[in-house]
């Protein structure tokens, strides 16, 4: 007989029996350090003042002459410096009535005596009586204005007011428009100014005088190119804030009203950047005006500098030309001028103060840059 055959091999093969070893220990593995609170804020405060309209008597038998509304403003500036003093002085445009300054500078000292002085002119005499005398001495000499030309200071000859930043070192008007950036205190935060010339923008070559025979040319290259800067500067900038000056407004209730071209043209550039704030002037009262449903562009118009007429201060004869609910806020019962103050804890507040000292109207908003996308469809 055949003998059997062997049993195949298991499958899959087995492994000899191991002896019973201790199963070794799970390597050591660190617990994550608690996380760092992240460092805290430090308050720190970005404050100027603002004021338009303070070319002192409007009546040509007065030019020059100081209105008891503009000195007794001027005066309330400097008081509220003492305590808080500002890091800028913006003023926004028609700093000399009628008709601006008229000739060009010749070389004299800043504050110097009209006997004494060599080529102390009649524009040196305007600038010292209707600037440096109200307005200079009300801050400390660091104090720097930062300054845009209004339609009266076009009737003149403006490029002696920028001429002029090279006799004063407060006043910094280097272009009729320009831009600067400060730095928030105790913080990298950074807010843009934005400094435009109203005049230019809307075309009104009429009231103008930069050259010879200058409002009978066609400069419609010049506003343009000021528009096209103005895009560029808006759509680039890095800011954490930004603030807009002119002169026009670009929203009014009151004698001047609306100005067409920058409801048109400015208006969608404002929100499109989330700039915080417009001010301007040209119209003689304070307004605060923001369209309904809007956290964007705050429209502060300061044109309270020194005139005492009441028809102007008191006027709202186009109440009905600004978008329903805007205006916010309207004073007409004098001068005035605007505290406004962006803090490192994303802030900006703006206080109105009355001539006399009393707090009349103030408001806070928060940054509309930190949410570029909730204001798009607006438009």
């Amino acid at each position: 007989p055949t003998p059997p055959l062997p049993s195949p091999p298991p499958y899959p093969p087995q492994s000899p029996p191991q002896p019973n070893l201790p199963t070794p220990p799970l390597p050591f593995i660190p617990s994550p350090p608690p996380s760092s609170p992240p460092p805290p804020v430090i308050f720190g405060e970005l404050s100027f003042f603002a004021i338009a309209d303070t070319g002192g008597d409007e009546t040509s038998e007065h030019v020059g002459i100081v209105t008891a509304t503009q000195q007794a403003v001027a005066d309330q500036m400097g008081v509220t410096a003492q305590t808080m003093p500002p890091d800028l002085v913006f003023l926004l445009g028609d700093q000399l009535y009628e008709m601006g300054l008229r000739e060009p500078f010749l070389p004299y000292s800043l504050g110097a005596n009209k006997e004494t002085s060599f080529g102390y002119n009649e524009s040196a005499a305007r600038m010292q009586v209707s600037v440096e005398d109200v307005y200079f001495t009300q801050f400390s000499n660091s104090t720097p204005f930062y300054v845009v030309a209004g339609n009266h200071d076009h009737l003149g000859d403006v490029m002696q007011q920028l001429a002029y930043s090279a006799i004063a070192p407060q006043w910094n008007f280097p272009h009729l428009y320009y831009t600067f950036i400060s730095e928030l205190p105790h913080s990298s935060q950074r807010v843009q100014f934005v400094m435009i010339d109203t005049q230019v923008l809307a075309a009104e070559w009429r009231n103008m005088r930069m050259g010879p025979n200058f409002a009978s040319r066609n400069y419609t290259w010049l506003t343009e190119a000021h528009w096209k800067w103005l895009e560029k500067t808006l759509e680039d900038s890095t800011a954490d804030w930004i603030v807009v000056c002119g002169h026009y407004p670009v929203w009014s209730v009151s004698s001047h009203g609306p100005t067409e071209e920058l409801a048109t043209r400015l208006r969608p550039l404002l929100y499109a950047a989330g700039v915080a704030l417009y001010l301007c002037g040209h119209d003689h009262n304070v307004q605060h005006l923001r369209e309904v449903n809007s956290s964007v562009v705050d429209y502060v118009i300061q044109g309270s500098g020194s005139d005492e007429s009441q028809d102007r201060l008191t006027s709202r004869k186009h109440e009905e030309d600004v978008p329903p609910g805007a205006l916010r806020y309207f004073y007409g019962e004098g001068g005035a001028f605007t505290q406004i103050k962006i803090s490192t804890y994303g802030e900006l507040t703006v206080n109105v103060i009355a001539h006399n000292g009393s707090l009349v109207y103030n408001f806070t908003k928060s940054n509309p840059r930190l949410n570029m996308t909730q204001f798009r469809g607006i438009l």
